[in-house]
């Protein structure tokens, strides 16, 4: 009973103390944090679903309930599990459904919501700059399951994760004093968004920021692949059982330690995609976009700088094989003889399904504008604290372009100048162009949008493929002897 009084007497404290920083939603009332020298308030580890853990491991997400009293919304969450080697899991949880939101305070307008889908850290000291900064910016980050706890078999409760966020975003925004939402992620997470955008209300967001990610690249395809890592995975930990629901009993009964040891173990080959993709068609929504992709290959797939002397040429032909598989490609092996130097994954699941995507989402109707950008991972690059003076200028360059798109719509003011060039959106001028920035963010306009991988994948290889075209076999061991 005692217990109870001074819990009741702590909770009117609060209350009494952060009065000018509680929201009231529909699970309770939501006590800030308040941050002194940057004129902001940050609303932090909001549950936006229940725990998916025990029976709710694997199942789309619930609508959280009650809070018990004020809530006081004062620390990150932990991130989901991204089932990586290098990641501390320490850094990471299950009952990780949460999102964080900072807005400023010192502003005479509402500010715009810049929503950020991603499982990365990201650093709060970086975060509340660039908000005390701009002002007409607010921030919100949200963390969805990856992995085999996003996408297991025929459902993809990751998806439905990132729905519920940005419902709950909208729902609330009038409580928060938010106004449109800009969403935006990066990599595979910007491919899951896409899809859970595919899928949403059209009025729940206003724009989308998608970087190197979208429902066209072959990340998550072909379906032949998709469930080859969960698989794996299950016969790993002697789960792969005869009926689904048996096998999901087995994966819950797990413990999260196990399951992602088990993960770490097994020798995925991501550079033939995702190891957990979602089963997903979709028609893609027409929304205002602007599309990004990097001009090298994404940190998903394996490079060169994980191999060694030890990779072998035929483990370089078992490369070839997979990526032009017979079950795909009638001509495969003549593909591979054509595709041998190549820059094959780039193109293929990233360059050329990005340019299909965007000429195809009717840029008259809804601004579509295509970025290239040379330096990785701008979100988790720039607010990342490591980043340091090195990408000061690329990331001062192409932050300034999400924030005016998050903001105004468009990423650039109309001008005519050769070191701060305008943006333009596809079909606005004679030619097609899109801007590159380069690492010491210089932006300059490029047009033909990588015209040889296009051509090469959009049409030789489909004319090839009309044609049944048979090879001679080399004998390589004999004419190795005969050199």
């Amino acid at each position: 009973m005692f217990g109870l009084l001074l819990s009741v007497i702590w909770n009117i404290y609060i209350l009494q103390v952060n009065a000018e920083f509680q929201v009231t939603v529909e699970s309770g009332t939501i006590v800030g944090k308040k941050y002194d020298n940057y004129s902001v308030v940050g609303y932090l580890g909001i549950p936006y679903a229940e725990a998916p853990v025990g029976e709710k491991r694997l199942q789309n997400p619930v609508k959280f309930g009650n809070f018990d009293g004020a809530y006081t919304a004062n620390k990150w969450s932990k991130r989901c599990h991204r089932f990586r080697n290098g990641i501390p899991s320490n850094e990471e949880s299950e009952d990780c459904l949460y999102l964080n939101i900072l807005l400023p305070t010192n502003t005479s307008r509402k500010p715009h919501l810049l929503v950020v889908f991603t499982n990365g850290g990201l650093d709060e000291t970086i975060l509340l700059n660039y908000i005390a900064d701009v002002r007409s910016l607010a921030f919100a980050v949200v963390h969805f399951r990856q992995g085999p706890l996003g996408f297991f078999a025929d459902e993809s409760p990751g998806i439905a994760d990132v729905k519920l966020a940005l419902q709950w975003l909208k729902k609330n925004s009038d409580k928060f004093g938010y106004v449109d939402i800009t969403v935006m992620a990066e990599n595979d997470d910007a491919s899951v968004l896409a899809y859970a955008l595919a899928q949403i209300e059209n009025d729940v967001f206003s724009r989308a920021i998608l970087l190197n990610g979208n429902t066209a690249v072959r990340r998550f395809k072909p379906e032949y692949r998709r469930t080859k890592g969960l698989i794996l995975l299950l016969k790993a930990t002697d789960c792969l059982k005869d009926k689904l629901d048996e096998t999901k009993a087995c994966v819950k009964a797990l413990d999260i330690e196990e399951l992602i040891k088990a993960t770490r173990r097994l020798k995925y080959l991501d550079t033939f995609g995702s190891s957990f993709r979602p089963k997903q068609s979709v028609d893609d929504k027409i929304y205002p976009v602007l599309m990004g992709f990097q001009s090298s290959l994404s940190d998903e797939y394996r490079t060169d700088d994980d191999f060694d002397v030890r990779y072998s040429e035929g483990q370089f032909n078992k490369f070839l094989s997979d990526v032009f598989s017979e079950k795909e490609y009638k001509n495969a092996a003549f593909l591979r003889k054509l595709a041998y130097h190549h820059y094959l994954l780039h193109d293929r699941d990233i360059i050329v399904p990005t340019r299909n995507l965007v000429f195809s989402l009717r840029p008259k109707l809804n601004p579509v504008y295509v970025l290239e950008y040379v330096t990785k991972n701008p979100i988790y690059t720039c607010l990342n604290s490591y980043s340091g003076a090195v990408f000061e200028n690329f990331c001062g360059r192409i932050w300034k372009y999400f924030t005016r798109f998050a903001t105004h719509g468009e990423p650039a003011e109309t001008k005519c100048s050769l070191e701060d060039p305008s943006f333009p959106r596809l079909m606005s001028t004679k030619r097609d162009y899109y801007l590159r920035v380069d690492e010491n963010g210089a932006a300059t306009w490029e047009f033909q949008f990588y015209q040889s991988g296009y051509a090469f994948w959009n049409n030789l290889v489909p004319l090839v493929e009309k044609h049944n075209v048979t090879i001679e076999k080399t004998n390589t061991k004999q004419a190795k002897t005969e050199l």
